[in-house]
């Protein structure tokens, strides 16, 4: 991934929120390379290199999407629980 300082593992997530595609330890030497999903995803989750072996997630799993509301900034947060 061009101009990246540290390498991401990326999951693609559908809109049942069912991890629909991995990829792992993308950094600056997979550019130009451009990755996609091989079933439609409705949302990406970019987490540290190494976390997926980390957290033990694998394709099909289903992940949560915690809801976290910052009543002084009056911002929403969203939090991926893996």
């Amino acid at each position: 991934m061009k101009d990246m300082n540290f390498p991401l593992d990326i999951i693609w997530i559908d809109q049942s929120f069912k991890i629909v595609h991995i990829e792992t330890s993308l950094g600056v030497s997979t550019y130009p390379v451009v990755y996609y999903p091989e079933t439609p995803a409705s949302y990406v989750l970019e987490i540290s290199a190494g976390k997926i072996k980390t957290l033990n997630v694998h394709l099909g799993d289903t992940i949560n999407i915690l809801k976290i509301y910052l009543i002084k900034s009056l911002r929403v947060i969203s939090i991926a629980q893996l």
